[in-house]
């Protein structure tokens, strides 16, 4: 059994802003489900969704030379000791990263006084983590912090650190000074640790300082070593190519299970008895004032409203993809230029057409539930996990192939014996149509559909799947790997 110690800037069910909250709300309790040892840590805002926190010790940390006083809250969820830091300045304000206004303008302070929360926790308690698992650009300041001010504190000899990337476009960028604030030498400041064309990044330093670190999918580990995706990082993850490794992000099975899901309406389904799915499809349409056409598919899109989620592809292909036949419900949130384009396809097609500007869990399911189709034209996708939640409700999948996409959606034209749903290799409107085209003529002969939907409704998308090839590379770095 490892002790792990698990550190990310949000995580559900305390607060959200997007996939690394599920993950650091679902990742954890696999671990501890196949016998390791966790702890969490995150900060305690003021918005923070947590019952029954017990008072933990308190602490203080230097920044800039002044004494930040901080306390530790805690509970146990799931078997896992579960941490918030408690420091009003850095954390009761409105947003997690920023507000209507930009980024907080001292987010360096914010994330690195979380990660040395964490160490001070475990040296607090007399818990020494095996490994320290940190997550995005915001805890990658972990890494000096441990290698350089703690370099002779004997407490964490043989630690080690995996830092996972979720989203290598958020690099954490500050300037090339704020290292002092947190009492490391200018050492830090070279090519080889956190500096970056003069100025300091957080996830570089994640990179540089960690013992191994992993992609939330194997093709986005491939990805992201090239310029097109390498945002400018790909040089420093060629130099550490055979310390990357990617590890397919897992879903909730119970949460996201179309036998048991409650916000169905009671028009449950599964794999071997598919009846219900037709008939909430009818329901469905039906509340929401659009006419039920039995010929006639539901795509469904669930998806933050910004470029990288290929929304304006979709806007270029959405008159199309509705002439041959179609109707589309669309629920997101984000760039207000897309949202006002997804409101005009529903004002001009209103027997065709719904988009709901929000978020809304219960909709969410029930569009990943009643949809024949799902449309994920992401331009990149480091993991993704609508496209697993459409497989598992046997809602078809029509795809770019790219990041955790092409590692779980097979086309069903390329690979007849296991294909799932349709993907498109070029990123073109003309490439998403065909694969559109395609995926559209399944749907005239429902024997073959329904296997294909079969396929995707038994697969295997778990955290404990994930989880067991943590354990196996977590094993392999303490025995010196």
């Amino acid at each position: 059994m490892a002790k792990v110690l698990f550190i990310a800037s949000e995580m559900v069910p305390y607060c959200k802003s997007g996939g690394l909250a599920d993950v650091a709300g679902a990742f954890p309790d696999a671990l501890a489900r196949v016998g390791e040892e966790v702890r969490t840590v995150l900060p305690f805002y003021s918005f923070a969704k947590a019952k029954n926190l017990e008072k933990g010790a308190d602490f203080h940390i230097h920044i800039s030379g002044w004494k930040v006083d901080g306390t530790l809250v805690y509970h146990h969820v799931n078997g896992v000791k579960r941490y918030l830091v408690h420091q009003p300045h850095y954390y009761h304000r409105d947003g997690i990263y920023g507000d209507s206004h930009g980024d907080f303008g001292d987010n360096d302070e914010r994330f690195a006084y979380l990660c040395e929360a964490a160490l001070l926790m475990c040296k607090i308690e007399n818990w020494k983590p095996d490994i320290i698992h940190i997550n995005d650009w915001q805890t990658g300041i972990l890494g000096p912090i441990l290698r350089l001010k703690y370099a002779q504190d004997p407490f964490f000899y043989g630690t080690k650190i995996v830092f996972t990337i979720h989203n290598l476009a958020y690099q954490g960028w500050f300037g090339p000074t704020i290292h002092r604030k947190f009492d490391l030498s200018d050492s830090v400041m070279r090519f080889d640790g956190m500096e970056m064309h003069g100025s300091s990044s957080y996830l570089k330093a994640g990179l540089q300082y960690s013992d191994f670190i992993t992609t939330v999918s194997p093709t986005y580990a491939w990805e992201i070593q090239g310029s097109e995706y390498g945002c400018g990082m790909e040089y420093v993850l060629q130099a550490r190519s055979n310390r990357i490794f990617g590890i397919l992000n897992g879903i909730d099975m119970d949460e996201w299970n179309p036998a048991t899901d409650p916000h169905l309406g009671g028009y449950n389904y599964s794999a071997d008895e598919m009846g219900n799915k037709e008939i909430l499809k009818q329901k469905f349409l039906e509340s929401l004032g659009l006419p039920f056409w039995k010929h006639v598919p539901l795509m469904g899109i669930v998806a933050r409203f910004a470029a990288q989620k290929g929304i304006r592809l979709l806007e270029s292909a959405f008159e199309e993809i509705l002439a041959k036949g179609t109707q589309i419900v669309v629920l997101g949130s984000g760039e207000q230029q897309f949202a006002n384009s997804l409101k005009y396809f529903e004002s001009k097609y209103p027997r065709q057409v719904r988009a709901f500007i929000k978020y809304d869990n219960t909709l969410a399911h029930l569009i990943e539930a009643a949809s024949d189709y799902f449309l994920m034209p992401s331009r990149y996708e480091p993991c993704g996990l609508n496209q697993m939640y459409s497989l598992r409700y046997g809602t078809i999948p029509i795809v770019f192939s790219t990041g955790g996409l092409a590692d779980t959606v097979f086309d069903c034209d390329e690979h007849p014996d296991n294909g799932n749903g349709y993907v498109f290799h070029q990123y073109s409107r003309e490439a998403f149509l065909n694969a559109v085209d395609r995926a559209l003529g399944l749907y005239n002969y429902p024997e073959v559909r329904y296997v294909v939907q079969q396929r995707g409704m038994r697969t295997d998308f778990s955290w404990e799947k994930s989880a067991h090839v943590y354990q196996q590379l977590y094993s392999a770095l303490i025995k010196g790997y």
